[in-house]
């Protein structure tokens, strides 16, 4: 059994004879277990020393817990309280005069000004939950947090905390890994890397083919308009039927022409661009998933 290993089970065991349920205990032995090689490493926190006494660390744990649930219980208390205020504050439906005896000697009604409902105070002399005390006062942490390591109002030494998003130490076995999964993964990426590659430049291609077919296609329907138009125009002093038949040829041919030169612009300018910029942001999110995964390997071989 490891160090940490036999330290984690003590703290625990501690934890339990204290009457701590396993949901409290749960997140402080999971921060413990993440960053206990760094806190004994660490230089500011005194070489380990900190984590010397079980029972310490478990007493600042335990009480860490109770204040949490002491705060809700007064949390509790304190909105029954303001209900139980509110309800007997409501006036009566109806105001009767005042009697005889409350009018004052000058023969005027006394006026009655409502006074505020006193703060409910604890039982300990305490604030009500909610309010911020004016003296200094230890900061609370979260189970989120690093795990609260035995502290006494004497002793102010507190290992520093860390946070998730620091970066893994290096291992020898991470680097070792990583080189013997190069034939394997560099491929991988390198025939990803080729996709998208592969098709920007096959949008890129469709974006200049599509101004092309817009300049061809607009090309083709003016020649075809202006030749049904001239010719309408000349068969009308011959025949007007056919004349009007092909100025409706030369109408309509124009009008195919630009509706499909719009289609076309529309698909090349707007539409693409924006296929553009979306594969490039499912290539940056991929890009950064990628480096989660790797810093997440190099925590988990640093532990091995």
């Amino acid at each position: 059994m490891t160090e940490k290993q036999e330290f984690l089970d003590k703290l625990r065991a501690a934890l339990v004879d204290r009457d701590i349920s396993d949901s409290d205990i749960e997140p402080y032995m999971e921060r413990f277990d993440r960053f206990y090689d760094r806190m004994i490493n660490d230089p500011a926190a005194g070489n380990g020393s900190l984590l010397d006494d079980i029972d310490r660390i478990a007493d600042n744990i335990a009480e860490q817990v109770s204040e949490r649930y002491d705060q809700i219980n007064r949390l509790a208390e304190r909105t029954l309280t303001v209900d139980r205020v509110k309800d007997q504050d409501e006036p009566p439906a109806e105001t009767e005069p005042p009697a005889p005896e409350d009018v004052g000697s000058d023969g005027t009604e006394p006026t009655y000004e409502p006074q505020p409902p006193d703060e409910p105070q604890t039982s300990d002399g305490d604030q009500p939950a909610g309010l911020t005390r004016s003296g200094p006062s230890e900061p609370e942490l979260q189970p989120d947090s690093y795990p609260p390591v035995g502290e006494t109002p004497e002793s102010s030494s507190r290992p520093p905390e860390y946070i998730d998003e620091e970066p893994a130490p290096n291992s020898t076995i991470f680097w070792v890994l990583f080189a013997v999964s190069l034939p394997l993964t560099l491929p991988l990426g390198l025939a990803a890397l080729a996709l998208f590659v592969i098709v920007w430049a096959g949008l890129a291609a469709m974006i200049i083919g599509s101004i092309a077919l817009v300049i061809a296609g607009a090309a083709v329907g003016t020649a075809l308009a202006l030749v049904g138009i001239i010719y309408g125009v000349s068969q009308l002093f011959s025949s007007v039927p056919v004349g009007l038949y092909e100025l409706g040829l030369g109408v309509l041919a124009g009008s195919a022409a630009m509706f499909i030169c719009i289609l076309l612009y529309n698909f090349a300018v707007r539409l693409l661009p924006i296929l553009i910029r979306l594969v490039g942001r499912l290539f940056r999110y991929l890009w950064g998933r990628l480096r989660v995964l790797f810093d997440y390997l190099r925590r988990e071989c640093a532990k091995l």
